[in-house]
């Protein structure tokens, strides 16, 4: 929990009380807060730092107006899984989108695909791409050679329910297969024996 939590500060620079409210309990904030600059501190001194620390310390760099910056003076950028980046990442491209040899942004995502949200990534960042820059023209890539037309049909037909969505079909560059079947849990726990149970029936198959 701890774990998410200091994720969460260092992805959006929660660093006051004010900021963990919804997140922590209102007693246990100083202890966090506390255990929170330990934990960097610890981190410093044996010259480590995380996925997220690279994001800030750059942004740093960009607040800061240092000099080092001028050699990121990219002309053609390409950004991949644009579908999870964060709000720190979306900064970073809009500094270096906005340098003077800046000619062009790509970025490749699917919003269909979103599933980093536990490490505070946003689905809107995609899904608002046109109103956050200009001449924005789209690629729509929805031939699919990893599953079977079913598969695919299964796939268009759940999307279907998801309102916050760029609307698009998928088609199958595949062959026909088996159709496939949903199954519904009620647990994690059930989820995990039910694959546990499948695979041990599997090997005894094979």
């Amino acid at each position: 929990k701890l774990s998410n939590i200091f994720d969460y500060i260092k992805a959006y620079n929660a660093i006051t009380p004010k900021d963990l409210v919804d997140r922590v309990e209102s007693s246990e904030i100083p202890k966090v807060l506390d255990m929170y600059n330990q934990y960097n501190k610890i981190l410093k001194q044996k010259n480590l730092m995380e996925y997220q620390d690279q994001i800030n310390l750059i942004v740093q760099l960009v607040e800061n107006g240092d000099e080092i910056l001028q050699q990121y003076n990219y002309k053609h950028i390409i950004v991949d899984e644009f579908q999870d980046t964060d709000t720190m990442q979306l900064d970073l491209i809009m500094f270096l989108s906005n340098q003077p040899a800046f000619e062009s942004l790509m970025v490749v995502g699917d919003d269909a695909q979103s599933i980093f949200g536990f490490r505070n990534t946003s689905q809107e960042n995609i899904l608002n791409f046109h109103l956050m820059f200009d001449e924005v023209k789209d690629i729509k890539i929805v031939e699919n050679f990893r599953s079977t037309p079913e598969i695919i049909a299964l796939a268009n037909a759940l999307n279907d329910y998801n309102t916050q969505k760029i609307d698009k079909k998928l088609v199958s560059g595949l062959k026909h297969g088996e159709i496939p079947h949903l199954i519904a849990f009620n647990s994690y726990e059930d989820e995990y024996e039910f694959m546990a149970k499948k695979i041990k029936a599997l090997l005894k198959e094979g």
